[in-house]
């Protein structure tokens, strides 16, 4: 199947002419993207929740703020509006735990993924999973390199590497160089990168 065609046919609960638009009509490129989206946000709902519970505020609305920018640039609307009114609710000091829109959220996220993983080439590229340090260095070397040069693949390399690197808890980091890449600020992401080089070699 042609994967304009697939696209079309698969995510019904994306705007696929416009997410396409965003990528001069690569439907290869928007699908890399949109695995890196799903594979960077499979665990937002329960990182919410934690945050939530925690009393963690300011976590929960980057986790919300990261959400909507990136769901946005992907045309995703609904998780893009369930985020926005989410991230509202948190700033005006409601318990968004106890929302139906944060009920919501988990269900358009789930509809979501699950067209994303229902695309063709969906599973090409590594699990992500912890990396032996040597193989973690190696690819941190190739994002860096991404990165400069403003390639768009720096988002499948940040998605083979993102467990790894929350694992050693650079959580916060990994979250600002997602959201940063995901709207293409490739060099306020080259560095928030530098700074966690710079931490990871120390």
């Amino acid at each position: 199947m042609d994967g304009a065609v697939e696209l079309y046919t698969k995510l019904k609960s994306f705007k696929v002419r416009e997410g396409l638009s965003r990528m001069d009509g690569n439907a290869d490129l928007y699908i890399r993207i949109l695995k890196s989206y799903a594979t960077s946000f499979k665990d937002t709902v329960k990182r919410m929740n934690q945050y939530g519970n925690a009393g963690k505020i300011p976590d929960l609305l980057q986790e919300l703020h990261a959400l909507k920018g990136t769901a946005a640039n992907l045309e995703s609307t609904e998780v893009h509006r369930l985020a926005v009114s989410l991230e509202q609710g948190v700033k005006a000091g409601k318990d968004i735990l106890t929302l139906d829109e944060f009920k919501k959220l988990k269900t358009a996220l789930a509809i979501s993924f699950q067209e994303i993983n229902s695309l063709s080439g969906a599973d090409k590229n590594e699990a992500p999973g912890s990396l032996p340090m040597d193989r973690l260095k190696k690819k941190l070397s190739a994002l860096k390199v991404r990165l400069a040069d403003y390639d768009v693949d720096a988002m499948d390399i940040l998605g083979e590497i993102r467990d790894s690197l929350c694992e050693m808890g650079y959580e916060k980091e990994v979250m600002e160089l997602e959201e940063k890449t995901s709207i293409y600020d490739f060099d306020g992401a080259l560095a928030q990168f530098a700074k966690m080089e710079q931490q990871i070699k120390q």
